[in-house]
């Protein structure tokens, strides 16, 4: 059976168009700085983006932390990460499918990748309790946003 064939299939188009949409904002997010803005998730293995994000003054643009503690929020974003892949992602799966999986993770992405500006924005405003607040449920939830590249 032809490719086009099997893309011609009802449902296949809407998968493709999202796989690659998905990829796209994944590659955008590994391979560009200007696309920066994604807070504490991957494995940051293959993006140096969110270290030096945590590192970089807050006057530069960063949220200034120690490395110790930078360690540590890289950690937690690999717990919390984990703890996605394998408890809500067998259930989102089954429940929703790739497309519904795909679709939210999606539809949170442009929420989640403004977190660090807002974060720094509230860190140069002197604003502690909202960057703690959006710090970590960027942390939480978007570690979850990655499970779409894992797809």
């Amino acid at each position: 059976m032809p490719v086009w064939e099997i893309a011609a299939y009802p449902g296949v188009g809407i998968v493709l168009w999202l796989y690659s949409h998905v990829m796209l904002v994944a590659f955008a997010y590994t391979a560009s700085v200007s696309l920066s803005t994604e807070l504490f998730t991957e494995t940051n293995l293959i993006s140096p983006v969110v270290p030096v994000f945590l590192f970089e003054p807050i006057k530069l643009g960063g949220i200034h932390l120690s490395p110790p503690q930078i360690s540590v929020v890289l950690g937690a974003g690999g717990f919390f990460q984990a703890l996605w892949l394998l408890i809500a992602f067998p259930r989102l799966q089954h429940r929703f499918g790739t497309v519904g999986v795909l679709r939210a993770c999606s539809i949170v992405w442009p929420f989640f990748f403004t977190a660090c500006p807002l974060c720094n924005m509230f860190l140069r405003h002197h604003l502690r309790v909202p960057f703690w607040i959006v710090g970590s449920v960027a942390l939480v939830v978007g570690s979850g946003v990655a499970m779409a590249f894992s797809k």
